[in-house]
């Protein structure tokens, strides 16, 4: 028959077993009973004792036996409820970590490269939200009337930006035209939505409280940015939405960009189609890298 799996939150929960029949005295009738009966008469303070064998435990049948696999960059193989994944413990010297290091410690590497990965749902979206509040800023509002599954509200238009997430083949998840935008649109606006790290130790403050898969993400999807045109000073960013999921484009293939490395708005450089996947150029961001290991950006950015 079925079998499901069960616990008791109350002391009842702490019944020991018997080594013997003699030393039990109370059962359930059977194995699918959850009343104990006293089958013998008990003493004042004597321990209550129970036959575990009444219980035909197996693991196997309600996917806990040998056959279930936990794949480590990513979800359960054999999915039956919601994997929660634990925090990884901070190791000594975390808050002076380089992003190398950290992307080693959470062997991020083969989770960051898997296609098929799951979109987030709005529960990771809404964790990563009040992780941020917790860990980096308790001042900062998520509120919104547009889900961060769908991205948030963008300025001007009273709804979403014009952009849906799904997966995009051979490269994982990624953002495609909710509709034709014409050349020049206003397509994403990170100046409100994205957020910033005001240091080095807040960020990976924030990192180290995740579960490793959603440390993995954020680490994914944070960039340094310079903040004023003319200037050496450069911000720690990431964005808790699915606007982060811009993927890269080469060349022509790129067709939505910022107009200058200190702007967070993109903008079409073409007629885009409907359902056509929305790439930007990662130039911008190379050249922030680029100055984040010239300037020592990290090191600035550390306690």
């Amino acid at each position: 028959g079925k079998h499901r799996i069960f616990a008791a939150i109350n002391i009842s929960i702490l019944l020991n077993g018997g080594k013997d029949g003699k030393n039990v005295n109370v059962n359930p009738d059977s194995s699918t009973s959850s009343k104990f009966y006293a089958t013998r008469d008990i003493e004042k303070g004597e321990e209550l004792l129970t036959n575990y064998k009444m219980y035909d435990t197996k693991w196997a049948e309600v996917g806990l036996g040998d056959n279930t696999i936990v794949y480590s960059s990513g979800p359960l193989v054999q999915e039956h409820e919601p994997y929660i994944e634990p925090v990884w413990p901070k190791r000594s010297g975390w808050e002076f970590e380089s992003i190398e290091h950290i992307l080693k410690y959470f062997h991020c590497e083969a989770y960051i490269k898997d296609a098929n990965k799951p979109l987030p749902t709005i529960q990771d979206w809404k964790m990563f939200q009040s992780h941020y509040k917790k860990h980096v800023d308790n001042t900062r509002s998520f509120y919104d009337t547009v889900p961060p599954t769908m991205g948030y509200t963008l300025e001007g238009s009273g709804g979403p930006p014009p952009f849906y997430a799904k997966h995009s083949p051979g490269k994982g998840r990624g953002l495609f035209a909710s509709r034709d935008i014409k050349r020049g649109e206003l397509t994403h606006d990170g100046t409100n939505t994205n957020v910033m790290f005001p240091d080095g130790l807040s960020w990976r403050r924030f990192v180290f409280s995740l579960p490793r898969n959603r440390a993995c993400d954020i680490i994914d999807w944070s960039w340094t940015q310079q903040i004023e045109t003319n200037s050496d000073e450069y911000g720690i960013f990431s964005a808790i939405n699915i606007s982060v999921l811009h993927n890269g484009g080469r060349g022509n293939d790129a067709n939505v960009n910022p107009r200058s490395p200190t702007s967070s708005k993109f903008y079409a450089t073409r007629d885009i189609k409907k359902d056509e996947e929305l790439l930007t150029s990662y130039q911008y961001q190379f050249v922030i890298h680029n100055n984040m290991y010239m300037y020592g950006s990290w090191k600035l950015l550390q306690p």
